[in-house]
């Protein structure tokens, strides 16, 4: 935080005589102007010069983010991607913003940044020069004035993290949860249509499913088996004599005769 006192610049020509003069008082020096910036060595070296700018730079970095964001997410859904693990990210990513913005108070900042105690936090511009002190030499929360620039310059910084999550959420959105590519995938495979058909008509069957019949559909679609050839299927299923079940108990002889799990040490 950048403070700002401008009776000082007329009174003191340094911070010499300005020390001077406050510690054989005793007195706490009072900021009028209080200003956030995010690294005072760019305010030093000029890159942000006041309140707006540092804002603008903000915007932008806000705005880099999104397209950095934005482009990658295209390019992993393009490329097939683990749907999964990108959604795994994107969870990630929604707790860290919403932290960002729970944290973005004055009070959190004072927790965090303990100015009490920790000198780089408040500076005083003096004569186009800065200094730092501690809170208790530096009064920065006591006026309505002081208190409404610390709120404003928090609040920028939370719609500022409340404008990404939006359009995280606008990419969520068109990329994982209602993606472009609306058709269900579809998969080959080297056994017959009939032994599909039976695991659908499996899953159909079976009261361990909530909606089953949608989940049977789903699963003839995903290898591209028509209704009708359902249909027919089915009814050779139920002709078979030996067994209704040919191709399940074929899986169910694999399984048993897979190795044993491995115990955790």
């Amino acid at each position: 935080m950048i403070c700002v006192n401008y009776s000082f610049n007329d009174k003191y020509k340094n911070f010499i005589e300005l020390d001077k003069d406050y510690k054989s008082n005793g007195e706490i020096m009072q900021a009028e102007l209080l200003y956030f910036f995010n690294n005072i060595e760019d305010l030093k070296n000029k890159i942000v010069v006041d309140t707006l700018s540092e804002n603008i730079a903000i915007s932008n970095q806000i705005e880099d983010t999104i397209k950095k964001i934005s482009y990658q997410t295209k390019q992993l859904s393009d490329g097939e991607y683990d749907i999964f693990e990108l959604n795994k990210c994107y969870s990630n990513l929604f707790d860290e913003i919403n932290n960002a913005i729970h944290e973005m108070t004055y009070l959190t900042w004072l927790t965090n940044k303990n100015p009490n105690i920790n000198e780089g936090v408040l500076f005083l511009l003096l004569q186009k020069k800065h200094k730092t002190y501690t809170r208790f030499q530096l009064g920065i929360d006591f006026s309505e004035g002081q208190k409404n620039q610390i709120n404003e310059a928090f609040n920028f910084r939370k719609k500022e993290l409340q404008y990404l999550r939006s359009v995280i959420i606008e990419l969520y959105a068109k990329y994982l949860f209602m993606t472009q590519n609306t058709q269900i995938p579809k998969f080959t495979y080297t056994c017959g249509k009939v032994d599909i058909c039976e695991l659908a008509y499996a899953i159909e069957l079976s009261s361990e499913f909530e909606q089953s019949k949608k989940v049977s559909q789903f699963f003839l679609a995903m290898f591209d088996i028509s209704s009708t050839e359902y249909s027919k299927a089915q009814r050779q299923i139920r002709e078979k004599i030996k067994s209704k079940n040919t191709f399940t108990n074929k899986l169910s002889d694999q399984i048993a005769k897979l190795p044993p799990p491995k115990k955790k040490p």
